[in-house]
């Protein structure tokens, strides 16, 4: 074998070895990748054993739909549950007459209580809409709050302080008749006081949330009412 072809063998060889290295690099990438894809994106987020996990740092006066004023700190002393909605939303009825109304009537008796849903859209959900549908839900306004105000700052606040994705609006008429105009965060917090300790969601058993709300009640009844009642909320 002439030097020159020991020198072509050389170089052949060295070039199988880099495409061996980067193609085991380029396997193992991939295998990270598509594990940390499998992770849920935080780890028992919203589960029971999950401690405080957001307090509110400030507050928002709303109008339920008879036009009486009420402010989120009102909810200081309660547990309640807070979802986006919008009447004309599909996905919003599939989820109050599933999840949210079955937490309502397995927890409606007791006076510390509450539902919160707050109009996304609040221009087309009129007072009058509202209470139709609340008739429709056979719910009672002192424990079911349909709740809307300026539409940007509800927006704000909501993704701020509850953590909820940001609103955006469909533009393709086929998206808008099988989905509705604003595409919304579906999920369920569960606030004890000025605290949101769970987030849920319907990818997780109804029986979390259950847990969650029974969690609350448990911790709202075992601290001193003064505790609560300073619990900070800043205007």
């Amino acid at each position: 074998m002439t030097d020159k072809k020991k020198i072509l063998m050389i170089y052949v060889g060295v070039g199988v070895m880099c495409l061996l290295v980067l193609g085991m690099s380029f396997f193992l990438a991939t295998l990270k990748k598509e594990k940390r894809n499998r992770e849920p994106l935080a780890v028992g987020f919203g589960a029971e054993e999950v401690e405080e996990i957001k307090e509110l740092e400030s507050d928002l006066e709303l109008l339920k739909d008879n036009g009486e004023r009420v402010r989120f700190s009102d909810l200081k002393e309660k547990v309640w549950l807070v979802v986006q909605f919008y009447a004309a939303c599909p996905q919003c009825a599939k989820r109050n007459q599933q999840g949210l109304l079955e937490a309502y009537q397995k927890f409606r008796d007791r006076d510390d209580f509450v539902v919160v849903c707050v109009s996304i859209d609040p221009d087309a959900d009129t007072g009058e809409g509202l209470s139709t549908m609340r008739s429709a839900l056979g719910v009672d306004s002192s424990n079911w709050w349909f709740l809307k105000g300026d539409q940007r700052a509800v927006w704000d606040f909501m993704s701020r302080e509850m953590w909820f994705a940001r609103v955006e609006e469909n533009t393709e008429p086929a998206e808008i008749a099988a989905k509705g105009r604003w595409v919304h965060d579906m999920g369920i917090r569960v606030f004890r006081g000025n605290t949101m300790i769970s987030k849920w969601d319907e990818s997780k058993k109804r029986k979390r949330l259950f847990q969650a709300i029974e969690r609350a009640f448990s911790e709202l009844n075992s601290s001193p009412k003064e505790k609560l009642s300073h619990e900070r909320f800043i205007d």
